[in-house]
């Protein structure tokens, strides 16, 4: 279906808040997907000249809302660190929150 005519169904549907309901279609017509955020986010690269706060945040964006405290994201921002800084933070992964 043509998303001007999916919106024009939003729009014509009788709604205490049809501003909130235009919006909402437009969100989730125009934001990637949860698997589109995650593949992504896998294929990001290494951390590059960025700082770490700088990739941990381009990883927070990227990753599902609902599961980012997992153990499994830790991992994955660890290994996207240089090979040089992981062993620093090895120990502090393993118990802090990132």
């Amino acid at each position: 279906m043509p998303r001007i005519v999916h919106f024009a169904n939003v729009t014509q549907k009788s709604s205490q808040n049809p501003y909130d309901d235009l919006k909402a279609a437009i969100l989730q017509h125009t934001q990637p997907s949860a698997a589109e955020r995650v593949e992504k986010l896998l294929q990001l690269e290494c951390i590059g000249d960025l700082k770490p706060t700088a990739l941990l945040y381009r990883m927070k964006l990227l990753a599902p809302r609902e599961c980012f405290d997992t153990d499994f994201w830790k991992l994955l921002y660890f290994k996207k660190l240089p090979f040089y800084i992981q062993p620093i933070l090895a120990n502090a992964l393993k118990t802090k929150p990132i």
